[in-house]
Protein backbone atom coordinates (compact mmCIF):
# COMPACT_ATOMS: atom_id res chain seq x y z
CA UNK A 1 0.00 0.00 0.00
CA UNK A 2 2.73 2.79 0.79
CA UNK A 3 4.47 1.64 -2.56
CA UNK A 4 1.41 2.92 -4.29
CA UNK A 5 1.52 6.52 -2.47
CA UNK A 6 4.47 7.83 -4.08
CA UNK A 7 2.69 7.31 -7.31
CA UNK A 8 -1.19 8.67 -7.02
CA UNK A 9 0.77 11.73 -5.26
CA UNK A 10 1.69 12.65 -8.93
CA UNK A 11 -1.49 11.90 -10.74
CA UNK A 12 -5.02 11.73 -9.32
CA UNK A 13 -6.14 9.26 -11.31
CA UNK A 14 -3.43 6.39 -12.46
CA UNK A 15 -4.00 3.30 -10.70
CA UNK A 16 -7.19 5.03 -8.02
CA UNK A 17 -9.17 4.28 -10.68
CA UNK A 18 -8.07 1.22 -12.20
CA UNK A 19 -8.80 -1.76 -9.73
CA UNK A 20 -9.31 -4.97 -11.08
CA UNK A 21 -11.44 -8.29 -9.19
CA UNK A 22 -7.53 -10.59 -8.84
CA UNK A 23 -5.54 -10.30 -6.21
CA UNK A 24 -4.16 -6.96 -5.73
CA UNK A 25 -4.40 -6.18 -2.11
CA UNK A 26 -3.77 -1.97 -2.86
CA UNK A 27 -5.55 1.21 -0.84
CA UNK A 28 -4.16 3.90 -2.77
CA UNK A 29 -4.69 7.62 -0.85
CA UNK A 30 -4.57 10.95 -2.96
CA UNK A 31 -2.19 13.13 -1.22
CA UNK A 32 -3.09 16.25 -3.03
CA UNK A 33 -4.73 17.05 -6.12
CA UNK A 34 -3.07 16.69 -9.72
CA UNK A 35 -2.18 19.12 -12.05
CA UNK A 36 -0.90 17.94 -15.16
CA UNK A 37 1.69 19.73 -16.81
CA UNK A 38 1.10 20.79 -20.79
CA UNK A 39 4.64 19.65 -21.96
CA UNK A 40 5.15 20.56 -25.99
CA UNK A 41 5.87 17.20 -28.06
CA UNK A 42 9.07 18.46 -28.93
CA UNK A 43 10.26 18.77 -25.34
CA UNK A 44 8.83 15.35 -23.94
CA UNK A 45 12.42 14.20 -23.71
CA UNK A 46 13.87 17.41 -21.55
CA UNK A 47 14.37 15.66 -18.25
CA UNK A 48 13.90 18.64 -15.62
CA UNK A 49 16.18 19.20 -12.57
CA UNK A 50 15.94 16.68 -9.91
CA UNK A 51 16.14 18.11 -6.45
CA UNK A 52 17.79 16.67 -3.10
CA UNK A 53 14.99 15.22 -1.44
CA UNK A 54 15.51 14.07 2.07
CA UNK A 55 14.65 10.43 3.56
CA UNK A 56 11.52 10.79 5.27
CA UNK A 57 12.32 10.53 9.03
CA UNK A 58 10.97 7.45 10.93
CA UNK A 59 8.35 8.99 13.22
CA UNK A 60 7.69 8.45 17.04
CA UNK A 61 3.44 8.13 17.13
CA UNK A 62 2.25 10.34 20.04
CA UNK A 63 -1.16 9.38 21.47
CA UNK A 64 -1.68 6.58 18.29
CA UNK A 65 -4.58 5.38 20.08
CA UNK A 66 -6.72 8.50 18.72
CA UNK A 67 -7.31 8.17 15.02
CA UNK A 68 -9.29 9.95 12.42
CA UNK A 69 -12.57 8.95 12.04
CA UNK A 70 -11.82 8.28 8.38
CA UNK A 71 -9.16 5.50 10.11
CA UNK A 72 -12.04 3.29 11.10
CA UNK A 73 -13.47 3.35 7.63
CA UNK A 74 -14.57 -0.32 6.42
CA UNK A 75 -12.24 -1.90 3.77
CA UNK A 76 -14.72 -3.90 1.82
CA UNK A 77 -14.00 -7.43 2.92
CA UNK A 78 -13.96 -9.52 -0.16
CA UNK A 79 -12.95 -7.49 -3.18
CA UNK A 80 -9.28 -7.87 -2.00
CA UNK A 81 -8.45 -5.94 -5.53
CA UNK A 82 -10.62 -3.43 -5.25
CA UNK A 83 -8.56 -0.32 -5.40
CA UNK A 84 -10.15 2.24 -3.03
CA UNK A 85 -10.01 6.07 -3.61
CA UNK A 86 -9.35 9.23 -1.39
CA UNK A 87 -10.85 11.28 -4.13
CA UNK A 88 -7.95 14.61 -4.25
CA UNK A 89 -11.24 16.61 -5.59
CA UNK A 90 -14.54 16.54 -3.49
CA UNK A 91 -16.45 15.43 -5.85
CA UNK A 92 -16.16 12.76 -8.20
CA UNK A 93 -17.43 9.84 -10.19
CA UNK A 94 -15.79 6.12 -11.31
CA UNK A 95 -17.09 3.76 -13.55
CA UNK A 96 -15.68 0.67 -14.83
CA UNK A 97 -16.35 -3.09 -16.21
CA UNK A 98 -14.42 -5.25 -17.51
CA UNK A 99 -13.76 -9.37 -18.01
CA UNK A 100 -15.22 -12.00 -15.48
CA UNK A 101 -17.82 -9.75 -14.70
CA UNK A 102 -15.80 -6.95 -13.19
CA UNK A 103 -17.62 -3.90 -12.05
CA UNK A 104 -16.82 -0.46 -10.56
CA UNK A 105 -18.77 2.24 -9.66
CA UNK A 106 -17.64 5.35 -6.92
CA UNK A 107 -18.89 8.28 -6.10
CA UNK A 108 -18.43 11.04 -3.60
CA UNK A 109 -19.26 14.53 -2.58
CA UNK A 110 -18.29 16.90 -0.16
CA UNK A 111 -18.69 20.41 1.12
CA UNK A 112 -18.03 22.98 3.35
CA UNK A 113 -20.63 24.50 5.03
CA UNK A 114 -18.82 26.99 6.87
CA UNK A 115 -15.13 28.10 7.58
CA UNK A 116 -15.30 25.45 10.86
CA UNK A 117 -18.34 22.83 9.59
CA UNK A 118 -17.87 20.22 6.33
CA UNK A 119 -19.73 17.57 5.13
CA UNK A 120 -18.86 14.02 3.32
CA UNK A 121 -20.78 11.62 1.51
CA UNK A 122 -19.61 8.12 -0.61
CA UNK A 123 -21.06 5.32 -1.99
CA UNK A 124 -19.51 2.54 -4.09
CA UNK A 125 -20.77 -0.49 -5.63
CA UNK A 126 -18.40 -3.27 -6.77
CA UNK A 127 -17.78 -6.94 -7.51
CA UNK A 128 -16.97 -9.44 -9.82
CA UNK A 129 -18.63 -12.89 -11.39
CA UNK A 130 -16.08 -15.00 -12.57
CA UNK A 131 -15.48 -18.80 -12.98
CA UNK A 132 -12.70 -19.76 -11.56
CA UNK A 133 -10.91 -23.58 -10.42
CA UNK A 134 -12.25 -26.10 -7.59
CA UNK A 135 -10.93 -26.52 -4.60
CA UNK A 136 -7.79 -28.42 -4.81
CA UNK A 137 -8.18 -28.46 -8.37
CA UNK A 138 -10.87 -30.92 -8.17
CA UNK A 139 -14.40 -31.20 -9.82
CA UNK A 140 -15.21 -28.58 -12.19
CA UNK A 141 -14.53 -25.02 -12.27
CA UNK A 142 -17.54 -22.97 -10.38
CA UNK A 143 -19.22 -19.50 -10.57
CA UNK A 144 -17.60 -17.42 -7.67
CA UNK A 145 -19.90 -14.16 -7.17
CA UNK A 146 -18.69 -11.22 -5.18
CA UNK A 147 -20.06 -7.82 -4.51
CA UNK A 148 -20.21 -5.00 -2.06
CA UNK A 149 -21.82 -2.03 -1.57
CA UNK A 150 -20.98 0.68 0.66
CA UNK A 151 -21.98 3.86 1.67
CA UNK A 152 -20.19 6.58 4.35
CA UNK A 153 -20.91 10.06 5.54
CA UNK A 154 -18.74 12.30 7.92
CA UNK A 155 -19.66 15.27 9.31
CA UNK A 156 -16.41 17.47 11.05
CA UNK A 157 -16.09 20.34 12.88
CA UNK A 158 -13.00 22.36 13.16
CA UNK A 159 -12.11 23.54 16.96
CA UNK A 160 -8.87 26.11 16.89
CA UNK A 161 -6.17 25.57 14.83
CA UNK A 162 -5.33 21.79 15.66
CA UNK A 163 -8.44 20.18 16.98
CA UNK A 164 -12.01 18.70 15.09
CA UNK A 165 -14.92 17.09 16.54
CA UNK A 166 -15.72 14.50 14.12
CA UNK A 167 -18.80 11.86 13.57
CA UNK A 168 -18.93 9.33 11.01
CA UNK A 169 -21.41 6.41 9.77
CA UNK A 170 -20.74 3.82 7.14
CA UNK A 171 -22.69 0.78 5.94
CA UNK A 172 -21.27 -2.22 3.63
CA UNK A 173 -23.93 -5.23 1.92
CA UNK A 174 -21.51 -8.07 0.72
CA UNK A 175 -23.15 -10.67 -1.13
CA UNK A 176 -21.44 -14.13 -2.45
CA UNK A 177 -21.32 -17.47 -2.26
CA UNK A 178 -19.59 -20.19 -1.63
CA UNK A 179 -17.75 -22.94 -4.03
CA UNK A 180 -20.04 -26.26 -3.97
CA UNK A 181 -18.89 -29.65 -2.66
CA UNK A 182 -17.23 -31.56 -4.90
CA UNK A 183 -16.64 -34.77 -2.38
CA UNK A 184 -20.14 -35.41 -1.43
CA UNK A 185 -21.75 -34.56 -5.17
CA UNK A 186 -23.65 -31.88 -2.99
CA UNK A 187 -22.83 -29.19 -5.60
CA UNK A 188 -26.22 -26.53 -4.79
CA UNK A 189 -26.72 -27.24 -1.80
CA UNK A 190 -29.39 -24.07 -1.23
CA UNK A 191 -28.25 -23.44 2.78
CA UNK A 192 -24.57 -22.71 1.74
CA UNK A 193 -24.82 -21.60 -1.52
CA UNK A 194 -25.18 -17.96 -0.81
CA UNK A 195 -24.25 -15.22 2.11
CA UNK A 196 -24.84 -11.76 2.50
CA UNK A 197 -22.94 -10.12 5.42
CA UNK A 198 -24.11 -6.24 6.59
CA UNK A 199 -21.32 -4.17 8.43
CA UNK A 200 -22.63 -0.89 9.74
CA UNK A 201 -20.31 1.38 12.25
CA UNK A 202 -21.12 4.48 13.66
CA UNK A 203 -18.51 6.48 15.47
CA UNK A 204 -17.40 10.77 17.08
CA UNK A 205 -14.11 11.59 18.00
CA UNK A 206 -12.44 14.35 19.68
CA UNK A 207 -9.09 14.85 18.13
CA UNK A 208 -6.38 16.18 21.09
CA UNK A 209 -7.43 19.52 22.17
CA UNK A 210 -4.98 21.96 24.11
CA UNK A 211 -5.81 23.79 27.41
CA UNK A 212 -2.14 25.44 27.60
CA UNK A 213 0.12 22.80 28.28
CA UNK A 214 -2.72 19.62 28.77
CA UNK A 215 -4.35 18.27 25.87
CA UNK A 216 -7.10 16.04 26.10
CA UNK A 217 -8.88 13.21 23.20
CA UNK A 218 -11.57 10.91 23.02
CA UNK A 219 -13.15 8.36 21.11
CA UNK A 220 -16.44 6.60 20.86
CA UNK A 221 -17.07 3.92 18.29
CA UNK A 222 -19.71 0.93 17.65
CA UNK A 223 -19.59 -1.39 15.15
CA UNK A 224 -22.12 -4.43 13.57
CA UNK A 225 -21.51 -7.01 12.02
CA UNK A 226 -24.25 -9.78 10.88
CA UNK A 227 -25.41 -12.81 8.55
CA UNK A 228 -27.84 -13.78 6.93
CA UNK A 229 -27.50 -17.56 6.25
CA UNK A 230 -26.59 -20.06 8.56
CA UNK A 231 -22.88 -21.10 7.75
CA UNK A 232 -22.79 -25.25 8.18
CA UNK A 233 -23.86 -26.63 11.54
CA UNK A 234 -23.55 -22.93 13.55
CA UNK A 235 -25.54 -20.40 14.14
CA UNK A 236 -26.25 -17.34 12.15
CA UNK A 237 -23.48 -14.81 13.36
CA UNK A 238 -23.86 -11.11 14.64
CA UNK A 239 -21.87 -9.55 16.92
CA UNK A 240 -21.52 -5.82 18.31
CA UNK A 241 -18.59 -4.15 19.48
CA UNK A 242 -18.03 -0.80 21.12
CA UNK A 243 -14.61 0.83 21.71
CA UNK A 244 -13.97 3.54 23.73
CA UNK A 245 -10.76 5.95 24.60
CA UNK A 246 -9.55 8.96 26.47
CA UNK A 247 -5.98 10.39 25.99
CA UNK A 248 -4.75 13.00 28.88
CA UNK A 249 -1.50 14.56 27.72
CA UNK A 250 0.51 17.44 29.40
CA UNK A 251 3.62 19.11 27.86
CA UNK A 252 6.52 20.20 30.36
CA UNK A 253 8.42 21.76 27.34
CA UNK A 254 8.87 21.38 23.68
CA UNK A 255 10.93 18.66 24.87
CA UNK A 256 9.42 16.92 26.93
CA UNK A 257 5.85 15.24 27.35
CA UNK A 258 3.71 12.77 28.92
CA UNK A 259 0.31 11.46 28.01
CA UNK A 260 -1.79 8.36 28.89
CA UNK A 261 -4.35 6.69 27.36
CA UNK A 262 -7.19 4.58 28.71
CA UNK A 263 -9.43 1.66 26.30
CA UNK A 264 -12.18 -0.32 27.01
CA UNK A 265 -13.71 -2.56 24.07
CA UNK A 266 -16.64 -4.34 25.06
CA UNK A 267 -17.59 -7.32 22.57
CA UNK A 268 -21.36 -9.30 22.27
CA UNK A 269 -22.46 -12.18 20.52
CA UNK A 270 -25.97 -13.53 19.32
CA UNK A 271 -24.69 -17.16 18.64
CA UNK A 272 -24.44 -19.28 21.94
CA UNK A 273 -21.45 -20.37 20.93
CA UNK A 274 -19.53 -17.33 21.81
CA UNK A 275 -18.76 -15.25 24.33
CA UNK A 276 -18.38 -12.15 24.88
CA UNK A 277 -15.61 -10.02 26.53
CA UNK A 278 -14.17 -7.06 27.95
CA UNK A 279 -10.96 -5.70 27.73
CA UNK A 280 -9.62 -2.38 29.53
CA UNK A 281 -6.22 -1.06 29.01
CA UNK A 282 -3.90 1.58 30.48
CA UNK A 283 -1.35 2.60 28.45
CA UNK A 284 1.19 5.30 30.10
CA UNK A 285 3.97 7.40 27.76
CA UNK A 286 6.79 9.75 28.03
CA UNK A 287 8.42 11.27 25.04
CA UNK A 288 11.48 13.29 24.42
CA UNK A 289 12.33 14.81 21.24
CA UNK A 290 15.65 16.27 20.74
CA UNK A 291 17.55 17.57 17.63
CA UNK A 292 19.17 14.16 16.50
CA UNK A 293 16.69 11.55 18.39
CA UNK A 294 13.09 10.80 19.45
CA UNK A 295 12.15 8.36 22.27
CA UNK A 296 9.12 6.89 23.60
CA UNK A 297 9.08 5.01 26.78
CA UNK A 298 6.11 3.36 27.91
CA UNK A 299 3.63 0.54 29.08
CA UNK A 300 0.74 -1.23 28.24
CA UNK A 301 -1.17 -2.75 31.50
CA UNK A 302 -4.75 -4.25 30.82
CA UNK A 303 -7.05 -7.33 30.27
CA UNK A 304 -4.72 -9.52 27.93
CA UNK A 305 -1.54 -8.58 30.26
CA UNK A 306 1.09 -6.52 30.47
CA UNK A 307 3.78 -5.73 27.42
CA UNK A 308 6.43 -2.70 26.95
CA UNK A 309 5.80 0.05 24.27
CA UNK A 310 9.34 1.44 23.68
CA UNK A 311 10.62 3.52 20.65
CA UNK A 312 13.51 5.31 19.58
CA UNK A 313 14.93 7.09 16.53
CA UNK A 314 18.26 8.65 15.77
CA UNK A 315 18.40 10.76 12.84
CA UNK A 316 22.25 10.58 11.78
CA UNK A 317 21.84 13.29 9.25
CA UNK A 318 19.02 14.09 6.66
CA UNK A 319 19.53 11.35 4.47
CA UNK A 320 20.08 8.45 7.34
CA UNK A 321 17.97 6.78 10.12
CA UNK A 322 18.56 4.60 12.77
CA UNK A 323 15.30 3.04 14.76
CA UNK A 324 14.01 0.37 17.21
CA UNK A 325 10.74 -0.44 18.69
CA UNK A 326 10.23 -2.86 21.60
CA UNK A 327 6.24 -2.61 21.89
CA UNK A 328 3.45 -4.99 22.83
CA UNK A 329 -0.07 -4.75 23.76
CA UNK A 330 -3.57 -5.56 21.58
CA UNK A 331 -2.82 -7.08 18.04
CA UNK A 332 -6.13 -7.52 15.77
CA UNK A 333 -8.72 -7.94 17.56
CA UNK A 334 -10.75 -10.89 16.23
CA UNK A 335 -14.05 -9.80 15.52
CA UNK A 336 -16.18 -11.47 12.75
CA UNK A 337 -15.64 -8.12 10.42
CA UNK A 338 -11.96 -8.37 11.35
CA UNK A 339 -12.20 -12.11 10.22
CA UNK A 340 -13.91 -11.43 7.13
CA UNK A 341 -11.43 -8.89 5.86
CA UNK A 342 -9.07 -12.07 6.30
CA UNK A 343 -10.97 -14.39 4.16
CA UNK A 344 -14.73 -13.59 3.99
CA UNK A 345 -15.57 -17.56 3.44
CA UNK A 346 -14.80 -18.02 7.31
CA UNK A 347 -16.91 -20.23 9.76
CA UNK A 348 -16.48 -21.73 13.07
CA UNK A 349 -17.51 -25.07 13.48
CA UNK A 350 -17.32 -28.17 15.41
CA UNK A 351 -14.13 -30.11 15.57
CA UNK A 352 -11.98 -26.39 14.82
CA UNK A 353 -13.36 -23.97 17.06
CA UNK A 354 -14.58 -26.40 19.98
CA UNK A 355 -18.15 -25.54 20.01
CA UNK A 356 -19.62 -28.38 20.00
CA UNK A 357 -17.86 -28.42 23.76
CA UNK A 358 -17.24 -25.29 24.99
CA UNK A 359 -17.14 -21.88 23.83
CA UNK A 360 -14.96 -20.00 22.01
CA UNK A 361 -13.80 -16.51 23.21
CA UNK A 362 -13.10 -14.29 20.33
CA UNK A 363 -10.68 -12.00 22.44
CA UNK A 364 -7.79 -9.77 20.89
CA UNK A 365 -4.91 -10.97 19.90
CA UNK A 366 -1.70 -10.13 22.55
CA UNK A 367 1.31 -9.27 21.29
CA UNK A 368 3.82 -10.16 24.37
CA UNK A 369 6.45 -8.60 22.22
CA UNK A 370 7.19 -7.51 18.88
CA UNK A 371 10.72 -5.91 18.38
CA UNK A 372 12.19 -4.35 15.35
CA UNK A 373 15.09 -2.68 14.67
CA UNK A 374 16.29 -0.76 11.23
CA UNK A 375 17.54 1.52 9.03
CA UNK A 376 16.39 4.13 6.37
CA UNK A 377 18.45 5.60 4.67
CA UNK A 378 18.78 7.51 0.85
CA UNK A 379 21.95 6.71 -0.86
CA UNK A 380 21.15 8.89 -4.11
CA UNK A 381 18.73 11.59 -5.04
CA UNK A 382 15.19 9.64 -6.21
CA UNK A 383 16.00 6.66 -4.35
CA UNK A 384 14.87 5.73 -0.93
CA UNK A 385 15.44 2.64 1.63
CA UNK A 386 14.22 0.74 4.55
CA UNK A 387 15.47 -2.49 6.04
CA UNK A 388 14.43 -3.58 9.37
CA UNK A 389 14.49 -7.38 10.62
CA UNK A 390 12.43 -8.40 13.89
CA UNK A 391 10.77 -11.12 16.42
CA UNK A 392 6.51 -11.03 17.35
CA UNK A 393 5.74 -12.90 20.11
CA UNK A 394 1.81 -13.61 20.23
CA UNK A 395 -1.02 -15.23 21.79
CA UNK A 396 -4.54 -15.42 20.32
CA UNK A 397 -3.76 -15.03 17.06
CA UNK A 398 -6.06 -15.94 14.35
CA UNK A 399 -5.17 -18.80 11.78
CA UNK A 400 -6.85 -20.37 9.25
CA UNK A 401 -7.14 -24.31 8.01
CA UNK A 402 -9.05 -26.04 5.30
CA UNK A 403 -12.16 -27.55 6.34
CA UNK A 404 -13.26 -31.10 7.07
CA UNK A 405 -16.38 -33.33 7.86
CA UNK A 406 -19.57 -32.66 6.47
CA UNK A 407 -18.43 -29.37 4.38
CA UNK A 408 -14.80 -29.79 3.46
CA UNK A 409 -13.74 -27.43 1.09
CA UNK A 410 -16.97 -24.40 1.31
CA UNK A 411 -15.90 -22.96 4.54
CA UNK A 412 -12.50 -22.09 5.97
CA UNK A 413 -12.62 -22.53 9.52
CA UNK A 414 -10.56 -20.05 11.88
CA UNK A 415 -9.17 -20.95 15.65
CA UNK A 416 -7.05 -19.09 17.72
CA UNK A 417 -3.61 -19.76 18.89
CA UNK A 418 -0.38 -18.85 20.05
CA UNK A 419 2.75 -17.95 17.89
CA UNK A 420 5.81 -16.13 16.57
CA UNK A 421 7.21 -14.80 13.91
CA UNK A 422 10.31 -13.34 12.38
CA UNK A 423 10.84 -11.17 9.60
CA UNK A 424 13.26 -9.00 7.49
CA UNK A 425 11.72 -6.46 5.09
CA UNK A 426 13.98 -4.83 2.51
CA UNK A 427 11.92 -2.09 0.78
CA UNK A 428 13.09 0.54 -1.99
CA UNK A 429 11.59 2.84 -4.07
CA UNK A 430 12.86 5.48 -6.53
CA UNK A 431 11.55 8.77 -8.20
CA UNK A 432 12.49 10.80 -10.94
CA UNK A 433 9.89 13.54 -10.72
CA UNK A 434 6.78 13.04 -12.38
CA UNK A 435 7.96 10.89 -15.19
CA UNK A 436 8.87 7.72 -13.13
CA UNK A 437 8.44 6.06 -9.95
CA UNK A 438 9.89 2.56 -8.95
CA UNK A 439 8.73 0.82 -5.61
CA UNK A 440 9.61 -3.19 -4.37
CA UNK A 441 8.47 -4.09 -0.94
CA UNK A 442 10.15 -7.53 -0.40
CA UNK A 443 9.28 -9.08 3.35
CA UNK A 444 10.48 -12.68 4.46
CA UNK A 445 8.45 -14.62 7.25
CA UNK A 446 9.02 -17.33 9.29
CA UNK A 447 6.02 -18.17 11.18
CA UNK A 448 5.40 -20.99 14.01
CA UNK A 449 2.61 -22.13 15.96
CA UNK A 450 2.05 -23.87 19.32
CA UNK A 451 0.69 -27.08 18.65
CA UNK A 452 -1.74 -27.20 21.87
CA UNK A 453 -3.86 -25.55 19.76
CA UNK A 454 -7.48 -26.62 19.04
CA UNK A 455 -6.23 -28.27 15.48
CA UNK A 456 -3.41 -29.92 16.77
CA UNK A 457 -1.21 -28.56 13.74
CA UNK A 458 2.32 -26.91 13.71
CA UNK A 459 1.89 -25.70 10.14
CA UNK A 460 0.87 -22.16 9.03
CA UNK A 461 -0.32 -23.02 5.54
CA UNK A 462 -1.80 -19.36 4.58
CA UNK A 463 0.57 -17.17 6.04
CA UNK A 464 3.26 -15.91 3.04
CA UNK A 465 6.73 -17.18 4.04
CA UNK A 466 8.08 -14.92 0.85
CA UNK A 467 6.28 -11.96 0.20
CA UNK A 468 7.22 -9.87 -2.86
CA UNK A 469 5.13 -6.77 -4.04
CA UNK A 470 6.81 -4.80 -7.22
CA UNK A 471 5.65 -1.58 -9.36
CA UNK A 472 6.90 0.71 -11.90
CA UNK A 473 5.06 3.73 -13.42
CA UNK A 474 6.33 5.85 -16.41
CA UNK A 475 4.67 9.06 -17.83
CA UNK A 476 4.75 8.41 -21.39
CA UNK A 477 3.54 12.06 -22.35
CA UNK A 478 1.81 14.43 -20.59
CA UNK A 479 -1.46 12.89 -18.94
CA UNK A 480 -0.61 9.27 -20.87
CA UNK A 481 1.02 6.92 -17.39
CA UNK A 482 1.73 3.24 -17.82
CA UNK A 483 2.11 0.78 -15.09
CA UNK A 484 3.00 -2.75 -14.31
CA UNK A 485 3.02 -4.65 -10.85
CA UNK A 486 4.27 -8.12 -10.01
CA UNK A 487 3.24 -10.34 -6.53
CA UNK A 488 4.73 -13.05 -5.82
CA UNK A 489 3.99 -14.81 -2.31
CA UNK A 490 5.40 -18.49 -1.35
CA UNK A 491 3.65 -21.27 1.09
CA UNK A 492 4.75 -23.35 3.39
CA UNK A 493 3.94 -27.25 2.19
CA UNK A 494 1.67 -28.72 4.90
CA UNK A 495 3.03 -32.09 5.79
CA UNK A 496 0.07 -34.89 5.15
CA UNK A 497 -2.41 -32.48 4.81
CA UNK A 498 -4.97 -32.49 2.30
CA UNK A 499 -4.50 -29.01 0.59
CA UNK A 500 -1.44 -26.85 -0.07
CA UNK A 501 -1.83 -22.98 -0.88
CA UNK A 502 -0.16 -22.34 -4.02
CA UNK A 503 2.76 -20.22 -5.11
CA UNK A 504 0.87 -16.32 -5.33
CA UNK A 505 2.24 -15.04 -9.08
CA UNK A 506 0.08 -12.13 -10.38
CA UNK A 507 1.61 -9.82 -13.00
CA UNK A 508 -0.78 -6.93 -14.05
CA UNK A 509 -0.74 -3.52 -16.00
CA UNK A 510 -2.42 -0.85 -16.68
CA UNK A 511 -2.80 2.34 -18.89
CA UNK A 512 -4.40 5.73 -18.66
CA UNK A 513 -4.82 9.24 -19.59
CA UNK A 514 -6.02 11.78 -18.07
CA UNK A 515 -7.62 14.94 -20.33
CA UNK A 516 -5.35 18.39 -19.71
CA UNK A 517 -8.57 20.36 -20.85
CA UNK A 518 -11.34 18.08 -19.15
CA UNK A 519 -11.45 16.82 -15.81
CA UNK A 520 -11.24 13.25 -17.47
CA UNK A 521 -9.29 10.31 -17.34
CA UNK A 522 -10.19 7.18 -18.83
CA UNK A 523 -7.83 3.89 -18.11
CA UNK A 524 -7.95 0.23 -18.77
CA UNK A 525 -6.01 -2.42 -16.24
CA UNK A 526 -4.86 -5.94 -17.13
CA UNK A 527 -4.64 -8.41 -13.89
CA UNK A 528 -3.31 -11.92 -13.55
CA UNK A 529 -1.50 -11.41 -16.91
CA UNK A 530 0.47 -14.75 -16.47
CA UNK A 531 -2.82 -16.68 -16.07
CA UNK A 532 -1.56 -18.34 -12.98
CA UNK A 533 -3.14 -20.93 -10.44
CA UNK A 534 -3.02 -19.62 -7.13
CA UNK A 535 -5.47 -18.25 -4.24
CA UNK A 536 -7.50 -15.19 -4.42
CA UNK A 537 -8.25 -16.39 -0.34
CA UNK A 538 -7.07 -19.30 1.04
CA UNK A 539 -8.67 -22.42 -0.52
CA UNK A 540 -10.55 -20.02 -3.00
CA UNK A 541 -9.05 -19.68 -6.56
CA UNK A 542 -8.01 -16.55 -7.91
CA UNK A 543 -9.69 -15.75 -11.94
CA UNK A 544 -7.38 -16.19 -14.80
CA UNK A 545 -6.94 -13.45 -16.64
CA UNK A 546 -9.14 -10.23 -17.02
CA UNK A 547 -9.31 -6.73 -18.11
CA UNK A 548 -11.21 -3.34 -16.43
CA UNK A 549 -11.88 -0.46 -17.95
CA UNK A 550 -13.62 2.82 -17.34
CA UNK A 551 -13.67 6.48 -17.22
CA UNK A 552 -13.25 8.85 -14.24
CA UNK A 553 -14.80 12.51 -13.78
CA UNK A 554 -14.09 15.09 -11.11
CA UNK A 555 -15.61 18.14 -10.62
Amino acid sequence: MNMLKYKIATCMAVLSIAPSWAQMDNVIDVEHVYKPEIVDANKVNVLPEVKDVPVKHYKVDYAKNILPVNSYSFTPVATDGEVQTTPAHKRFVTLGGGTEGNLLGRAAVGFDIDDKQSLDFGVGLSGNNADVAHYGGEGDDWTNRFYSTTASAKYKYRIGQASSLQIGASYESQVFNYQPEYMTGAWNDPSTDKQHNSIVGISAMLTPYSFGDLSVGAKVRYDMFSQKYVTNLADKYSEGVLDAGVTLGYRLNSSNWFDVCVDVTNASYSTDGVDGYTNLAVRPHYYWKGDNMDVKVGLYAGSLGIAPDISFAYHASPKFDVYADVIGGEGLRNTFSAISRQNPYWALYPGISSLDSEKLELKSQFNQLSARAGVKFCPMEGLDVDFNTGYELSKDRLEMAIGSGSHPNMYVPVFLADGNRFFVNLNAGYSYKDILTVRLVNQFNAWTIDDDNVLGTEDVLWRPVLDLDWSASVQVISGLRVGVGYRMQTFKEGEGMDYSRPTTSNLNANVSYTFQDMPLTVYVKGDNLLNSDYDRYFGYAAPGINVIGGVAISF
